[in-house]
């Protein structure tokens, strides 16, 4: 629904929990919504996966995305060559990192 609140969206999708006592699982955002399902029934539990429990846990430095748009400017090569560079320093090395991985 256009402009629906977290908490109302997490209403509407709890409605569509069945069980005695579920639990959600929730990665990212959806751990927000998960973190609100569980505010409305204490039956339910909550678990959360890289994801802050409410918006006020985020860094202020993420505000800046808001309200000074830089990535609009950024060019998408320069994005795609930052992708290659990271990788090089981040991606598992070996065939045992990779099985890890």
């Amino acid at each position: 629904m256009e402009n629906e609140s977290l908490q109302g969206y997490a209403l509407r999708l709890k409605e569509q929990i069945t069980g005695p006592e579920p639990i959600v699982v929730g990665v990212s955002f959806g751990g927000m919504l998960a973190t609100e399902i569980a505010k409305t029934d204490p039956a339910i539990k909550a678990i959360i996966i890289s994801s802050n429990k409410v918006s006020k846990e985020f860094p202020k430095i993420y505000l800046t995305g808001k309200y000074l748009p830089l990535y609009k400017w950024i060019p998408s090569g320069f994005l795609k060559k930052a992708t290659i560079i990271r990788s090089m320093f981040f991606s598992p090395i070996g065939q045992n990192q990779k099985k890890i991985f």
